[in-house]
């Protein structure tokens, strides 16, 4: 058996050997939680995890006390940063303006990221694809800012000056913080720590407080003194509890910049500065009494990058059961749903709006069985526009129609206009279209009976032969000098797709909410789609790579106005993805100055040969070349011309050439610069084409609105007519 004794000895040995072991086992295992909590902190991103972990080794009383002490600091940091993720929660709870810049670096990579100007990660560097392609790690650096608050509380009334507080949360750029560090102990007074973090004043007139994450701002040290409260918890009331604002606040993320202004903390001030003012000014009392101001209750301001694209809004909300009469009195009523519908599918754009609400009824009265006109008198104008007409829209929509020989080239716009009373509304149309047509000596009266897509109309003669067609179908009137406009709306009334089917428009119409009085839509891919007759071949060559770009862009505007809020919001969706196209851009410009230079060396060796060697034949392909290389550089092509045509040392041996160089210049501008005209008509002149010469001079004295440049183009033409009549 094992002698007691000797048991006793090994027990009291291994109590010893625990004694001695048991310190370093806990010291190995609170460094290991640090660093498990500082990966969780940097590597996922998981704040609260880290913290807690942080707060058990600062509390492990084996830890050694560096580490602890780090755990504290790290542990705080990441508290703060929790805290710190809704800005709202920091703020006084009663401030007047809220204003919030969140995350920058972000919502601009998105939109980088949109257009197709932000690099890859891991793609590789100049890669003639991406030419134009801002690296991550620049928008990380440079904007990786989590954001900035400011919040106005006050007034003061001494100098007038508002009273609040602003935080900045430099986010993980070191240097922000680093220059901050370093400049406030060089410009600021140190003050006395607020809750143990440094605070310096900076000229007897700001505070300026420096917590683990956050730089504080404010003029009043209560102001920070609360933050800080907040910060650590010691404060639950803040902005993001305020009844008036709570709901708001809620919805602001992931916006860009934020701003609202809570109106009831300001409405004694104004009350009692109307007050006093309006027994001094009649004008203020009416003001006054016409805007009700504590009916004011907030305005919001939203802008930013979403998943759809850019967007920014604005919304102004009275209280319920507010007498804000100038509110009132401004507002439209809803959109006719049903005239949206009459837009074709495919149009270019759109707008609408409405002047009378759809549940009030119009209808003229009318001698009964009768099939005649209803007389139209001058009242009856002001009854269409006040009474009769519930909602219109006006829309371009691209079209194949062919326009009459002689008639300007004019965008196929037409207008359907939603009303109560069709029969008074043709009868009314019909009058001012004809009067219009007969006092401008080109039509009648009656104008002529026609019919589009099997719909009675009138067509309404005008000058330049422009024709304007009225057609009625239900309750809705068709007014274009397009045939083709007004068919394409007439067709949605038998299940043709409106603008409502329409994909391109699908993103934005959901902005159009059931009280919104005015909208406008564009896509810009179909707008150039109907400025093409407008354009020169050239102009439309420039502009193709761009519109093939925008088929899915639509940028809209829509203003919704109901009993207590009005809202402007404006959104620009399928943004084009333009980082290739830019890429071709700067390698063509590329390309253009090489061969810019080289025909720079090119003119050099000409001028040598013509002008010093006297070598037409060899200076001629030369010639040639230097054609070749400033083919496509309208401008370069035209100096050079110029250049052979009015300079004495060629002696008129090179007439053809600069010929030839300033008819491909003019090509290139389809003739539309005055000066490179006028140069074709000198080159036309020498080479013995007077005719052409007076031609070219005419078009180019059309073009110049200069007087001194018109005066030398009309000596040229002078002299060019004066050779033909000899």
């Amino acid at each position: 058996m094992v002698n007691a004794r000797v048991l006793r000895g090994m027990g009291g040995g291994l109590l010893l050997l625990v004694a001695a072991v048991a310190p370093a086992v806990q010291a190995q295992s609170a460094e290991s939680n640090f660093h498990r909590a500082y990966f969780l902190e940097h590597a996922r991103g998981d704040l609260a995890s880290a913290a807690r972990i942080y707060d058990k080794v600062a509390a492990d009383r084996g830890a050694d006390a560096d580490l602890k002490a780090q755990a504290r600091t790290r542990g705080a940091a990441c508290n703060e940063e929790l805290v710190s993720a809704d800005f709202a929660r920091l703020m006084p709870p009663n401030a007047l303006v809220y204003v919030e810049l969140n995350r920058p670096g972000g919502q601009l990579s998105r939109l980088l990221e949109m257009l197709g100007l932000l690099r890859e990660d891991g793609s590789v560097i100049g890669d003639p694809e991406q030419r134009l392609a801002i690296s991550p790690e620049l928008i990380r650096e440079l904007l990786g800012i989590r954001g900035v608050a400011a919040a106005v509380t006050g007034f003061n009334p001494a100098n007038q000056t508002p009273m609040g507080v602003a935080i900045l949360h430099p986010g993980d750029i070191g240097v922000i913080r680093g220059l901050i560090e370093t400049a406030l102990p060089a410009g600021g007074q140190l003050e006395e720590p607020i809750e143990g973090f440094p605070t310096f004043n900076i000229e007897g007139e700001v505070f300026v407080t420096l917590t683990q994450r956050l730089v504080i701002v404010s003029a009043q040290r209560h102001e920070i003194e609360s933050v800080v409260s907040r910060l650590k918890g010691e404060d639950t009331e803040s902005l993001a509890d305020n009844p008036d604002l709570a709901d708001i606040l809620r919805q602001r993320d992931p916006s860009l910049l934020f701003f609202c202004v809570n109106f009831k903390p300001a409405m004694p001030l104004l009350n009692a500065g109307m007050a006093a003012a309006g027994t001094q000014s009649r004008e203020l009392a009416i003001a006054q009494a016409l805007l009700d101001l504590k009916s004011l209750k907030t305005l919001v301001g939203r802008m930013g990058v979403n998943d759809e694209g850019l967007y920014l809004d604005f919304a102004l909300q009275l209280r319920e059961g507010h007498r804000n009469l100038a509110f009132q009195f401004l507002r439209m009523p809803a959109i006719n749903p049903e005239t949206l519908k009459r837009v074709p599918a495919g149009a270019a754009g759109f707008f609408a709006g409405a002047l009378n609400d759809p549940d009030s009824q119009y209808v003229a009265a009318r001698t009964a069985g009768s099939d005649a006109p209803p007389p139209v008198t001058f009242l009856d104008i002001g009854r269409e526009i006040f009474a009769n007409i519930v909602s219109f829209a006006i829309f371009a929509v691209p079209t194949e129609e062919k326009v009459a020989e002689g008639a300007p080239p004019i965008p196929p716009v037409a207008a359907v206009i939603t009303v109560h009373d069709p029969v008074k509304s043709r009868a009314l149309w019909n009058q001012m279209l004809g009067i219009g047509s007969l006092a401008s000596g080109a039509g009648s009266l009656d104008g002529m009976k026609t019919e589009i897509e099997g719909v009675e109309a009138r067509r309404y003669i005008f000058p330049d032969g422009i024709s304007v067609y009225l057609a009625n179908a239900g309750n809705d009137m068709f007014i274009s000098h397009s045939k083709a406009a007004i068919a394409g709306s007439l067709a949605t009334r038998r299940g043709g797709k409106s603008i409502l089917n329409d994909p391109a428009f699908a993103k934005n119409l959901k902005q159009i909410g059931s009280n919104a009085t005015f909208v406008l839509f564009a896509h810009p891919g179909r707008c150039a789609e109907l400025a093409r007759p407008f354009m020169s071949p050239g102009e439309v060559a420039e502009m193709q790579p761009v519109v093939e770009l925008m088929t899915e862009t639509v940028a809209s505007v829509v203003m919704e106005h109901s009993n207590d809020t009005f809202r402007f919001s404006t959104m620009v969706t399928g943004l084009p993805d333009v980082g290739p196209l830019i890429s071709k851009i700067i390698t063509r410009e590329q390309q253009r100055t090489k061969l810019a230079d080289t025909s720079r060396q090119t003119w050099k060796a000409f001028k040598a040969l013509a002008t010093e060697k006297h070598d037409r034949e060899v200076a001629l392909a030369v010639g040639e070349k230097l054609f070749e290389q400033a083919h496509d550089d309208a401008r370069r092509l035209n100096n050079y011309a110029w250049a052979l045509l009015i300079e004495d040392k060629y002696q008129g041996q090179y007439d053809e050439l600069a010929l030839k160089l300033s008819r491909r210049s003019n090509e290139l501008t389809d003739h539309n610069d005055w000066a490179f005209v006028d140069t074709l008509a000198l080159a036309l002149f020498k080479t013995g084409d007077a005719s052409g010469a007076i031609e070219m001079e005419k078009k180019a004295l059309a073009l110049c609105n200069d007087d001194d440049n018109r005066r030398e183009i009309e000596a040229s033409l002078e002299r060019f007519q004066a050779d033909v009549q000899q």
